[in-house]
């Protein structure tokens, strides 16, 4: 991988500098064409909701892991962290009608994204431990 060969020798306080503006172009990049793969009908939403997360969770905490210049494992930790913390935003963010404090969805709207949002989080601590095994 000659790409990572040339980031590596970049120094550590401008690859620190660069490391989330490049994660968001990559990351975006492929959203882009997974979301364009569900408009043109080839994957249904419910579907999408539950395998768009994992994979881009997969995805991102790789990047990261990769083209962070230290602390790789530490900052997984965080991420995966996180990204569990917030669950119920990404979930019943959208839904919640805050005059209420009510939910006035059904299970049919929410239950694909809050299974995506488990599958993630399982995905995550899969690649965590994938990651720690075979690069540590």
């Amino acid at each position: 991988m000659k790409a990572l060969e040339l980031w590596n020798k970049i120094p550590a306080f401008l690859r620190w500098l660069l490391l989330f503006p490049i994660y968001l172009l990559i990351t975006c990049v492929i959203g882009l064409v997974v979301r364009i793969t569900v408009l043109t009908g080839g994957l249904p939403l419910p579907v999408f909701n539950l395998v768009f997360p994992p994979l881009m969770a997969v995805i991102s905490l790789f990047l990261m892991y990769h083209l962070a210049p230290a602390t790789k494992l530490k900052l997984l930790i965080a991420l995966i962290s996180l990204r569990a913390l917030l669950i119920p935003l990404f979930v019943f963010g959208f839904y919640m009608h805050f005059q209420g404090a009510d939910i006035d969805i059904s299970w049919n709207e929410w239950w694909s994204p809050f299974i995506g949002e488990i599958l993630t989080l399982v995905a995550s601590i899969w690649l965590y431990k994938y990651v720690k095994e075979e690069f540590v």
